[in-house]
């Protein structure tokens, strides 16, 4: 098992400080889609533990493929869960099933996450959890 299998076991903990553990102490975590930036693994953990508060309880990650060499890394998932079962101030809780495709392209110091940034279409969230209507494919 490579270590970005352990790394995305850990994220389906939905704790914070276990994925932190994969990280540098200065890390840098980016999400494109939803336009945010953590730095440093005390805000980074924070911020996902609050994932199961304003995300999904049941989130999980399903490895596609990785790539990955002693000083950078590539890895294609599909996050899946229930949008959201609790609620949100950003959006309505609407139960509905989501897998979204995403990946995580990083750098790596001395075996671990320096720099992370993952990439995902927002619009393919809202389509599933149905608070934004598909586009009209004539």
């Amino acid at each position: 098992m490579a270590w970005y299998d352990d790394y995305l076991a850990a994220w389906d903990t939905h704790q914070g400080a276990r994925v932190v553990s994969f990280m540098t102490p200065d890390a840098v975590y980016g999400d494109v889609a939803l336009g945010v930036e953590h730095k440093g693994i005390d805000d980074i953990a924070a911020w996902i533990d609050e994932m199961e508060q304003t995300l999904s309880s049941d989130y999980r990650f399903e490895p596609v493929s990785a790539v990955d060499t002693p000083s950078a890394y590539a890895l294609e998932w599909v996050l899946k869960g229930t949008q959201h079962d609790k609620t949100s101030p950003q959006l309505p809780a609407t139960g509905k099933q989501f897998a979204i495709r995403g990946a995580s392209v990083g750098a790596l110091r001395d075996g671990k996450i320096e720099r992370n940034t993952d990439y995902w279409t927002m619009t393919e969230f809202l389509i599933q959890i149905g608070v934004m209507p598909p586009p009209n494919v004539g």
